[in-house]
């Protein structure tokens, strides 16, 4: 049961740590006059999904070490 558990926390916490690398990314356009546009190229990073994902894996690794004994 505890390996069970250990190999989920593992895998939730490599697919959150892969989730909180992705950016998203759009431009805005700030001032359009006639041929002139100016625009704002806006980046988001989800960083507490990084943390999040880190902190599951390494639970569900010693969730399994522990298991092991």
């Amino acid at each position: 049961m505890k390996k069970s558990l250990g190999v989920v926390l593992l895998v939730a916490g490599i697919v959150l740590a892969a989730v909180g690398f992705y950016q998203q990314s759009q431009d805005n356009k700030i001032l359009e006059i006639g041929n002139l546009e100016i625009e704002k190229d806006a980046t988001e990073n989800i960083n507490m999904l990084i943390i999040a994902g880190v902190i599951c894996a390494v639970g569900g690794m010693v969730v399994i070490a522990v298991g092991k004994k």
